[in-house]
């Protein structure tokens, strides 16, 4: 029997749309593609996500990028490097995200903690 919309993700639709999203992070991913995912209609699962979350899902997915970024600045890859493994269409592209989600470019932050 289908689930009963509530407004959110269940536990198991929220569950696969994180591990989809987290295996993806260097790749082109839709939201109509995290939707099938979860057997949910695009709009459906918009809605849903972001009553889950409080956020959409490109915001999301850009959001665990730059974290994933954060993780790779720590080590020895370069800016271009970086941008490529984490679904950044080059390094201004990276740049522009990430100084507009953490407040100072990668080139700042990597060295803040080095």
């Amino acid at each position: 029997m289908p689930e009963r919309f509530a407004g959110r993700l269940s536990a198991r639709h929220y569950r696969r749309a994180l591990e989809l999203i987290d295996s993806r992070l260097a790749s082109d991913l839709s939201v109509a593609e995290m939707a099938r995912h979860c057997a949910l209609s695009p709009s459906r699962f918009r809605v849903a996500f972001r009553n889950t979350t409080g956020v959409t899902p490109h915001r999301w997915l850009t959001e665990r990028r730059v974290d994933r970024a954060k993780s790779l600045l720590r080590g020895p890859a370069s800016l271009v490097q970086v941008a490529l493994e984490c679904g950044f269409a080059d390094q201004s592209h990276f740049t522009h995200v990430f100084t507009g989600l953490v407040g100072v470019s990668p080139g700042e932050w990597r060295r803040s903690i080095e």
